[in-house]
């Protein structure tokens, strides 16, 4: 018997992570993590490989749903309004994410 693992939506990944969260910075390499990179995280980034996210990696979200603009609003929300993980979830839900 195959077992099928069920894709979370972005808001569900922000609502059960058990990473602390940081600020302007995707990962303090200490398992804190801002909100785009708890999604990366689930995506399989460990938070501490020098990898360059902000170039090809990026369209790695598009299978979570989440767009361009989206990434920069959840990186505004976190990091200059000092939303939780939380409340970014319940802004991705109020878009179906």
């Amino acid at each position: 018997m195959q077992q099928t693992i069920q894709k979370l939506k972005p808001s569900q990944i922000l609502r059960e992570t058990k990473a602390e969260q940081c600020f302007y910075s995707l990962s303090n390499g200490e398992g804190k993590f801002c909100a785009v990179g708890v999604l990366y995280n689930y995506l399989g980034w460990d938070g501490e490989s020098n990898s360059d996210l902000i170039g090809d990696e990026r369209p790695l979200l598009l299978d979570l749903g989440i767009h361009q603009k989206h990434v920069q609003e959840i990186f505004d929300m976190n990091d200059n309004m000092g939303w939780s993980f939380n409340q970014i979830a319940d802004w991705l839900e109020e878009r179906g994410l």
